[in-house]
């Protein structure tokens, strides 16, 4: 099943963006997650290339930015400074005051409650969560990606199953209530939807409720392609007819360029919209 893009916006380019906010106790941003409606999540660190073999303390900053009281001007409070870890990466919402979020340098989900600021490490699982990356929790159960492997375990037991061995994922997007696929597979079928960043695809896996993988393709994209260059985010679409549409936000190969036809090529970062078909 090939699905087809049906909105590419190049940021910069034809699409018109509007700067928002700007966090300047970090260097990056890693990881966003809406906790509520127009409530969202932010985290972002202050770790490079230099410094990963001497992590700085309070490297990790997590924000709240609020748009319920005005849509064109966030409301933003830091949440917290955690001594350790020093990076998080992927946010995903647990329920209405917990957010989990991977620790890539401690191979480690870590969770925190965003009334109090309060740190405590969640899930730890090492075969599975070497260089731990995107996170999501769905009907109750927590899915990452680490390295090359899409990994599920039941939210309250604990232990972790592989589900895929591919390529090097990055985030990743898994199928919501509903999924209009699910009407040609049964609802006992997931989706997921994984970002190979440097392969420059993203990647469908069909897997069952109990985590059988059932097949895999490719269903945008091509690694000597800019067509999708350099994949990071993955999210499904909420609004009215969206439940079959995936949007995906790309480096542009600005950190690992393109090789097309052997010449080394960045195109800017992207925002993509994926129609599932």
């Amino acid at each position: 099943m090939r699905s087809f893009i049906t909105l590419a916006l190049y940021l910069g380019a034809v699409a018109a963006s509007e700067l928002k906010t700007r966090f300047h106790l970090v260097l990056g941003l890693s990881g966003i997650t809406e906790g509520a409606h127009d409530v969202f999540y932010v985290t972002g660190a202050n770790t490079t290339s230099n410094n990963t073999g001497n992590l700085p303390k309070n490297a990790t900053h997590t924000w709240e930015v609020d748009f319920t009281k005005d849509g064109d001007n966030s409301k933003i409070k830091l949440l917290c400074r955690p001594t350790a870890p020093t990076r998080f990466n992927g946010l995903a919402r647990f329920n209405d005051t917990i957010l989990l979020a991977t620790a890539s340098y401690q191979d480690s989900i870590f969770a925190f409650d965003t009334r109090i600021g309060r740190i405590w490490e969640a899930i730890k699982q090492e075969s599975l969560m070497s260089s731990i990356n995107g996170i999501k929790v769905s009907d109750s159960f927590v899915y990452w990606t680490a390295n090359s492997a899409l990994a599920i375990p039941n939210v309250t037991a604990g232990t972790g199953q592989l589900i895929f061995q591919g390529s090097a994922f990055d985030d990743f997007a898994v199928s919501p209530s509903g999924f209009a696929l699910n009407s040609t597979y049964s609802a006992n079928y997931k989706f997921a939807y994984l970002s190979t960043s440097a392969g420059n695809t993203i990647e469908q896996v069909i897997f069952t409720r109990n985590g059988t993988t059932i097949g895999s393709e490719i269903i945008a994209g091509s690694e000597d392609l800019t067509e999708v260059a350099e994949p990071t985010g993955v999210f499904f679409g909420r609004g009215e007819g969206q439940l079959n549409k995936i949007y995906v936000t790309t480096g542009g190969g600005s950190g690992v360029n393109v090789d097309v036809n052997g010449t080394e090529t960045a195109v800017g970062a992207q925002l993509l919209g994926i129609q599932l078909s």
